[in-house]
């Protein structure tokens, strides 16, 4: 059974074909939404939800197409775009898409450079990684803890260690996922005495170890 043609309701089924991971009931509803919204555009956060849903299928054409239709692309939706592509091991793509977005003048946020971080570190492109800080910096984004741990996660897995010590002294609030990132890095890269060190230093800041501190 095909969904109600209103757009909210629309946006919900592209939300469930998301949860349950089903590409059949995603398209039944873009489908739905193209015969009953056209000739006019598609409302833009109903957009957005196709471009996300296409990229957490991990169907990049189908997103890729659905964005080059939007006359203005939002940040939203450029984010869904290059978070998706991250998270399906393309790379390459997310970091392609996030020079176009930067292109069309669209500003990044601080859900768009982790995702970027996160391309950047699996594709193994340091230079690219601090192309992406510098922008991050520019944007006066990077005293958000979500965006720092990006680019200490970045710079630890592309062997910046210096770039990364550097970023770690000077942040200004540290939470577990930024000790983490530097203990288990100083571990994988054979330093156990600065893993050691970096434990210590967090319990005496009273941070709280989890599972992966303990690991």
């Amino acid at each position: 059974m095909l969904p109600s043609p209103d757009p909210e309701s629309l946006a919900a089924a592209v939300e469930l074909a998301v949860a349950i991971r089903s590409a059949r009931l995603g398209r039944a509803a873009h489908a739905t939404a193209v015969k009953h919204l056209s000739p006019r555009p598609l409302p833009a956060f109903l957009s957005n939800h196709l471009v996300n849903m296409y990229s957490k299928l991990d169907l990049p054409t189908a997103a890729g197409t659905l964005l080059s239709l939007d006359p203005d692309p939002s940040v939203v939706t450029w984010t869904a775009l290059i978070s998706g592509s991250a998270q399906n091991g393309r790379p390459l793509s997310a970091l392609a898409h996030f020079a176009a977005m930067l292109r069309a003048s669209v500003r990044p946020n601080d859900f768009t450079f982790p995702s970027a971080f996160k391309a950047a570190a699996a594709a193994r492109q340091p230079l690219v990684g601090r192309q992406i800080h510098a922008s991050s910096f520019k944007s006066g984004l990077m005293d958000d803890l979500f965006v720092a741990c990006g680019a200490l996660d970045m710079y630890y897995k592309t062997g910046l260690t210096f770039d990364a010590r550097i970023l770690f002294d000077e942040m200004p609030e540290r939470n577990i996922v930024a000790w983490n990132a530097m203990m288990t890095n100083a571990v994988q890269d054979g330093r156990p005495d600065e893993a050691i060190k970096a434990f210590i230093k967090l319990r005496l800041h009273g941070g709280i170890p989890n599972t992966i501190s303990l690991s």
